[in-house]
């Protein structure tokens, strides 16, 4: 007889860091920010995808402050972060049960990495931006979350399987 499982619990996970993600160039005369800026704004937001996956998706978008107004901006598209089916199996994510949003806006006038906590909800640990660089700029993000709390609830299939074969 299978011990006793809950049908369900709160879990905590770690995900790993995203990949760099480099908005594509939309509009300016050149691609260089000459150290005006460029004024950042970067978004993320986790979502559930199915039952059984957790995603994200980065909105980035960087803005020369004078002269030409060279303007990056674009989204990653859904990342998988987290898949429940390996470490969980017979279990669904029910929600999401801390902030899945963050975002953080910044001024880069140095050619300097950038490590910059949120400005608002906790998804987020650290945006790692880089802005503005000697030479043609090519600004990029890279998000390092916080532990993601969810709620998961043993699907309907595993627990009928569970009582039928107690």
């Amino acid at each position: 007889m299978e011990l006793r499982r809950p049908l369900s619990q709160e879990i905590v996970i770690e995900l790993l860091p995203s990949k760099p993600f480099y908005p594509p160039f939309v509009d300016g005369r050149d691609r260089e920010f000459s150290g005006y800026g460029p004024f950042v704004t970067v978004l993320v937001i986790l979502r559930k995808v199915g039952n059984l996956q957790l995603s994200y998706e980065i909105f980035m978008d960087a803005v020369e402050t004078h002269n030409d107004f060279t303007f990056f901006q674009g989204q990653s598209g859904l990342q998988t972060a987290y898949s429940l089916e390996k470490d969980h199996p017979g279990y669904l994510i029910a929600t999401i049960l801390t902030d899945a949003a963050s975002g953080v806006q910044l001024l880069d006038t140095d050619p300097h990495l950038n490590s910059v906590a949120p400005s608002y909800g906790n998804l987020v640990k650290e945006f790692i931006i880089e802005g503005d660089r000697r030479g043609d700029d090519k600004p990029w993000v890279q998000v390092v979350f916080n532990p993601i709390k969810i709620k998961i609830i043993e699907s309907p299939h595993a627990f009928l399987s569970r009582i039928r074969n107690q």
